[in-house]
């Protein structure tokens, strides 16, 4: 397993050889489209793309020396997941200072996640924070950076609102009883009534058994 704290080549030696086996194998293919980019007789619809490799590929290849990074972009995708379903939901932003203004909001909400803190938690700090300033932004927000927090107040935010219902009053001695029905009895169907010219209608008829 990979250590952030340790060097690549002091990891265990399982590591270090799947380590070699890929960056072997990865030095192969660079290679290989580097020989086919370099063909006078290159078809115009391969070029594209090999110029694209040899551009890109440092960027490509940041795995091999940061482990942490992933292979794919399915974080990246999922991450953009919210606001491509909210232009479907609610016709994305309606006028040209909006759009900014989703994207830094999504921005933060998404690094949010990624600490592993619940956003509506987070949110709900900070607008609290608000009212204890008389309704402004708060003038240190260094409290409500994820990067700055303890341990402590990071496990608080990553767990959901706690929820503080209302104080229920104690029910009146003496008070008469609610009368109930007992509906046991009745049988509940649902009846269609059609028509050549008119739309269906659904009825509801209750009826005591017999």
């Amino acid at each position: 397993m990979w250590d952030a704290a340790v060097p690549l080549d002091d990891h265990t030696p399982a590591f270090v050889a799947r380590q070699h086996d890929l960056t072997t194998h990865l030095c192969e293919r660079q290679d290989r489209w580097t020989r086919y980019r370099q063909e006078r007789a290159l078809h115009e619809a391969k070029r594209p793309i090999l110029e694209s490799l040899h551009h890109h590929w440092g960027g490509r290849t940041v795995f091999l020396t940061r482990p942490d990074v992933a292979l794919d972009n399915n974080s990246a995708a999922r991450a953009l997941r919210p606001p491509v379903v909210g232009r479907t939901n609610y016709s994305g932003s309606g006028s040209i200072w909006s759009a900014p203004l989703a994207a830094m909001r999504f921005s933060i909400l998404q690094t949010v996640v990624l600490w592993g803190l619940k956003p509506r938690h987070w949110l709900s700090a900070f607008f609290h924070a608000c009212v204890d300033h008389g309704g402004k932004t708060p003038p240190d927000l260094r409290a409500f950076l994820p990067w700055d927090r303890t341990d402590e107040r990071k496990h608080q935010l990553a767990q959901p609102v706690p929820v503080q219902g209302a104080p229920v009053a104690p029910i009146p001695q003496g008070r008469a009883e609610l009368a109930t029905v007992d509906t046991s009895s009745c049988r509940r169907s649902l009846r269609r009534v059609s028509h050549t010219t008119s739309p269906m209608v659904w009825t509801t008829d209750i009826q005591p058994d017999r």
